[in-house]
């Protein structure tokens, strides 16, 4: 008997015509977009919506330092695992 249990799709045309017309924007915006991403990543902080100053970084470090992985290796010599943030 499997203890897999098969749930129903979610997706489908709608969520995919729903996608693309989310990523349907001016090349100048997604690159703003995605500087804005980069910056916020560096800074540890963003201003979100409203203007107010939402701080990141030690709940990024925090989730980082409490990541658990399974290096490749390890799968080969032993179930032993490791913490990584890279």
């Amino acid at each position: 008997m499997s203890k897999l249990t098969l749930l129903p799709c979610l997706d489908g045309e709608d969520m995919a015509g729903a996608r693309r017309r989310e990523l349907d924007m001016p090349a100048d915006l997604a690159a703003s977009l995605g500087r804005s991403a980069v910056e916020a990543s560096v800074d540890g902080r963003y201003l979100g919506e409203g203007g107010q100053e939402v701080l990141w970084h030690d709940a990024v470090q925090a989730a980082c330092a409490a990541k658990l992985s399974i290096p490749p290796e390890a799968l080969r010599r032993s179930p032993e695992l490791t913490h990584r943030c890279s």
